[in-house]
């Protein structure tokens, strides 16, 4: 059975003194007038199974307070849990009721805010005179299936039995949960916010592995803030180095704030793993090429059969560009995924009337698969026309990019 993972930031929003939003990452810090205490919800943690990291697009955390937890069948295998930490100040105790007042969220798609199921609704509580209480609270009732999740509000209350129309105080969090197909996976196995929002909005709704894949890929390629640079032999964002045992470095941060930019298929390839290994997907970047020495600036040239690279219009018609090797993503079934580009023809020697990208290509029909189309433009379809028949004697460097977030790169 599929199994999807949430990933939760809780952030805030208060007003600068021109007026304008700040988003901040923080615990809330609340001490209201309670009847003769003072009580508050000093803070809102979250606590449970699952717990993951979330980075800004620097890799630095943006809170402590990131969940992941699984969805199965429509129903949380794992539910989230929010604790409320009640304090009181010094001096007699405090017996209330503490209360989840509001708890939903909503979709991209839809109209109106969906309700979580809480358990328990309500519970009453001592505090103790300078001291404090914590309470928790169970929620249900996320999709089974990717999304980014859009002004998720949950309100805890404080009630005084004295006045019970409203609460007293209320503690009120906002938060972005982005559900994706399984636990993120390195090198985004704690998810660049970026990265997880790029893919869980190209992902979005979609509940198996193939799908996400393909909607991963597709997003990438028509994204419109990447130009294919095919002259590239290295690039500012996966520059020529041998930095590690995977060999491959790549300037995430830099890449992410360069956009819309020029990239080569190293960078297309490597983001496109980001992206989907953020979704759990469980894949690797290879680099693919006629010969056996695997640098980039040396190796076997070919002729790639008719095809459009990433950002170019297709009104603009197809190019047929020399390759020296090509790098491509690679599914967990050995399969090609490749946003750098779509062909013109598929493996069948149909054409691609909406310039799809490959998704879960096999390899080596991907490479070079000789035509059977009688009457068709090209003798074979694949990424290679020539040499023929060398093609299909693919050699492939495996990588599993080094994340680096140094910004200096660009300039």
């Amino acid at each position: 059975m599929k199994t999807a993972r949430l990933l939760l930031s809780r952030y805030f929003h208060i007003e600068n003194a021109g007026g304008g939003i700040v988003a901040l990452i923080l615990l809330c810090a609340i001490s209201l007038p309670c009847s003769a205490n003072q009580i508050g919800c000093t803070s809102v943690v979250m606590s449970g199974p699952g717990y993951v990291g979330l980075d800004d697009n620097h890799g630095n955390p943006l809170s402590a307070n990131v969940l992941v937890s699984p969805v199965q069948a429509n129903v949380m295998a794992e539910p989230f849990t929010l604790t409320a930490t009640i304090s009181c100040a010094p001096g007699p105790s405090w017996t209330g009721e503490a209360v989840v007042a509001l708890a939903q969220y909503k979709t991209e798609s839809s109209t109106a805010y969906i309700p979580f199921s809480v358990t328990p609704a309500s519970t009453w509580i001592t505090v103790p005179g300078g001291s404090s209480t914590t309470v928790s609270f169970t929620f249900n009732g996320l999709p089974d299936s990717v999304q980014p999740l859009i002004n998720t509000i949950i309100n805890i209350g404080c009630y005084n039995p004295q006045i019970r129309g409203y609460p007293s105080l209320q503690e009120q969090t906002q938060f972005d949960i982005y559900t994706t197909h399984y636990l993120p996976e390195a090198p985004q196995q704690r998810p660049f916010l970026g990265v997880i929002s790029d893919a869980c909005n190209w992902a979005i709704g979609t509940t198996q592995y193939a799908a996400v894949e393909a909607a991963v890929t597709k997003g990438l390629y028509n994204c419109g803030y990447l130009t294919y640079d095919s002259a590239a032999k290295f690039t500012k964002f996966t520059p020529l180095q041998t930095a590690t045992p995977t060999g491959e470095t790549f300037y995430l941060t830099a890449f992410l704030y360069a956009r819309p930019t020029t990239a080569a298929c190293y960078d297309v390839a490597n983001y496109l793993l980001c992206c989907a290994n953020a979704l759990g997907l469980q894949c690797t970047c290879d680099l693919i090429n006629n010969n056996a020495t695997q640098q980039k600036t040396v190796g076997q040239s070919f002729i790639t059969n008719p095809i459009y690279l990433i950002g170019s219009a297709a009104s603009n018609g197809y190019t047929t560009p020399t390759f020296y090797n090509h790098q491509v993503l690679i599914d967990k079934g050995g399969n090609v995924c490749d946003a750098s580009l779509a062909m013109e023809f598929d493996l069948a020697g149909n054409v691609n009337r909406a310039l799809t990208p490959p998704t879960a290509w096999p390899l080596l029909g991907y490479w070079q698969t000789p035509s059977t189309c009688v009457g068709c433009p090209t003798e074979n379809t694949g990424l290679v026309n020539l040499p023929i028949p060398s093609a299909p004697n693919i050699l492939i460097n495996h990588f599993i990019p080094v994340i680096n977030t140094a910004t200096n790169i660009i300039g």
